[in-house]
């Protein structure tokens, strides 16, 4: 968190101010106000080049709360300064203030942090869930040659022998995303966008299947009907694929990638020693 340990040393450096204005350091007053004033704008501007988006987007949220109060306050100090003078006693006063003001909102900005990174977490393990499901759902079809299913299909229109038209497999359930979906408020909207489009193209591809499988679908249409509507089928499946190759990118752009790489790296080694494992049993 290197946002957070930049305001731990602009606070530091503000207490450090303070208690020398406690003291009896002989420093003009107006630059003990203005130097965290100047650090605070570096900061932000540091911030700003670090790309520190979500950082920026709590400050703001923080300094909603927090200007009312200080213009709140700036009115009476305004008044006393007036009346009584740059005393050293309200310029201490005025620091004491400022640093608590400063700590309400360090302490907003440490919770709001502490939130957001249970979200992260939320969202990358909900995440790496649908891709291992999707990843599952496209290893299916590792060995199916869509264009050529297709051409097949087509040449059976013309085909006058009436050439059985196969068995229709059934699938697993996709049980992931139904039951994350309670939860899918945390997810990122790129990444939840495609992963909706793969689950409700799987869905109707299973539809589509249980009607191809029903026990008068074959007596109910002619077989060019029949044959149109497995070719539908295979487009159907085909689009699926590049939907989840799309999703699983979309994935992967956002869970880091040191979680991606722990993941196939022991997967890769679970593969070596089922691989070696068969070579064994072979000889």
């Amino acid at each position: 968190m290197p946002a957070l340990i930049w305001i731990i040393l602009f606070l530091g450096v503000f207490l450090t101010l303070s208690l020398a204005m406690s003291g009896d350091a002989r420093i003009d007053p107006m630059i003990l106000v203005w130097s965290p004033v100047l650090a605070l704008l570096v900061l932000l501007v540091i911030y700003k080049y670090r790309g520190e988006t979500a950082l920026l987007n709590r400050l703001a949220r923080g300094g909603v709360v927090v200007l009312p109060l200080l213009l709140l306050a700036l009115v009476p100090i305004a008044v006393v300064f007036v009346l009584v003078g740059s005393d050293v006693r309200l310029w201490q006063g005025l620091l004491a203030g400022l640093v608590v003001v400063l700590g309400w909102l360090s302490t907003f900005l440490f919770q709001e942090e502490r939130v957001e990174q249970e979200r992260l977490a939320k969202q990358n393990d909900l995440l790496l869930a649908l891709r291992a499901e999707i990843l599952n759902y496209m290893w299916k079809f590792n060995e199916v040659d869509f264009d050529k299913n297709l051409k097949d299909l087509r040449a059976l229109r013309t085909n006058r022998k009436k050439v059985p038209l196969g068995f229709i497999p059934s699938q697993s359930e996709l049980v992931v995303f139904r039951t994350v979906l309670g939860n899918l408020t945390v997810v990122d909207d790129t990444a939840l966008h495609w992963a909706v489009q793969f689950y409700t193209q799987a869905d109707d591809i299973a539809v589509l299947a249980s009607d191809l499988r029903a026990p008068g679908f074959a007596a109910a249409n002619t077989r060019r009907f029949q044959i149109d509507l497995l070719i539908k089928y295979v487009e159907m499946q085909r689009q699926a694929i590049r939907l989840g190759k799309v999703a699983v990118d979309a994935i992967e752009e956002i869970v880091p990638k040191s979680r991606i790489d722990a993941i196939e790296g022991h997967y890769q080694k679970v593969k070596g020693r089922l691989n070696a494992s068969s070579q064994e049993e072979a000889v």
